[in-house]
């Protein structure tokens, strides 16, 4: 495969907690075969060879105990599986910003407006009440990741999630605990404890909890097992609603009631779940998923109101990519190798289970 235009090392490009996952892994000695599920909820015109190329140079997949296969490049339905991947995690696990980044430009398949991500990350820092770190690599291709981080930072937010980002300030990349690393140990908390282990004890604790849906138990859990957890972070997918959503009454929230109630992240589930951790009040929470200028305006409203009645903010931080109307892919881990069965183990986020595989992959051409 042509690799000659990407850039020497995708380290640069990559969202930091990738990067420190695979450190954990390999300290860990821990380094399965996994199977990622590539997707969009969107329709678009996939292209696949641009993230074969990059999957190829950076983790010599063909050369060693994995595989590829991928939708002919076309137009594509939504929820269609883009692309499966299986390979050992510690090769691949660093890959996903680089790839879906470019999977998603080739979707969107428009030029990205840097005034109108300009003007859409400063009302997002406008509407927040509290610090937002960019998150939005992988929706984007990589070569426009300094410039667009640099546009979000000079805008006021305090962070990108890619050391290529973060150097227009003068830092290294910004991030929490990927699902991806989660699935691998089969535990939030056993992640959590791992990430505590081997990450210098300078760069904040925060994990995310979400993976199971389990964002309450998951949490306390991780608050109980780590004395120094600055924050969780939610990030539910919109298949699920969180744990204990329906336990709060909230109609008092005139006008928030889009972002009150429903799956994802929601102020319902927000709430529950800090008057649940309200017994570790040295724990922040950290929300993403979808936060653009609206959505941030009404968490900012309802934690107005928390804060109100309990003295606190609701919530103490956000990540978003939500500075453009693009097309994102996302790629999730669905499966692990049983290497003394020789069967694959289905392993997910809860709510994204890939039950369809003879259906669904009936179009996938194996590439290598």
């Amino acid at each position: 495969m042509k690799t000659s235009q990407l850039p020497e090392k995708h380290e640069p490009f990559t969202d930091k907690y990738f990067l420190r996952s695979k450190e954990i892994l390999q300290k860990d000695n821990i380094n399965p075969i996994v199977r990622y599920r590539v997707f969009a909820r969107k329709a678009g015109n996939f292209d696949r060879d641009e993230s074969i190329e990059i999957i190829e140079k950076y983790s010599g997949l063909s050369n060693k105990q994995g595989h590829v296969y991928a939708l002919p490049n076309g137009r594509n339905k939504p929820l269609d599986t883009l692309m499966l991947i299986e390979g050992r995690v510690q090769d691949l696990i660093e890959l996903e910003t680089m790839y879906l980044g470019v999977i998603s430009a080739e979707l969107t398949n428009k030029e990205i407006d840097m005034k109108k991500v300009k003007k859409n990350a400063e009302r997002i820092v406008e509407e927040a009440n509290v610090p937002v770190i960019y998150f939005g690599a992988r929706h984007f291709h990589y070569s426009l990741d300094p410039e667009i981080s640099r546009i979000c930072l000079e805008a006021g937010m305090k962070d990108s999630s890619t050391d290529i980002g973060a150097a227009n300030i003068g830092k290294k990349g910004a991030g929490t605990i990927p699902h991806a690393l989660v699935l691998t140990y089969g535990s939030t908390v056993k992640a959590a404890k791992a990430f505590d282990k081997y990450i210098p004890k300078e760069i904040p604790r925060v994990v995310l909890i979400d993976t199971y849906n389990k964002e309450i138990d998951d949490s306390v859990a991780t608050a109980k097992a780590l004395g120094n957890l600055a924050a969780v972070r939610v990030d539910t997918c919109g298949e699920n609603y969180s744990q204990d959503y329906d336990s709060v009454d909230l109609t008092e929230l005139k006008g928030l009631e889009k972002y009150v109630d429903g799956k994802g992240v929601t102020i319902k589930g927000v709430w529950a779940l800090r008057r649940a951790l309200d017994k570790y009040p040295d724990v922040g929470i950290f929300v993403s998923s979808g936060f653009n200028a609206e959505k941030t305006k009404a968490f900012t409203e309802a934690s107005k109101i928390y804060e109100q009645k309990y003295g606190k903010k609701l919530f103490t931080g956000i990540g978003t990519g939500s500075i453009e109307d693009v097309v994102m892919a996302t790629s999730d881990i669905v499966a692990k190798f049983d290497e003394e069965t020789g069967l694959w183990v289905p392993c997910s986020k809860v709510g994204r289970e890939y039950k369809t595989y003879k259906k669904d992959t009936r179009n996938l051409e194996k590439v290598f």
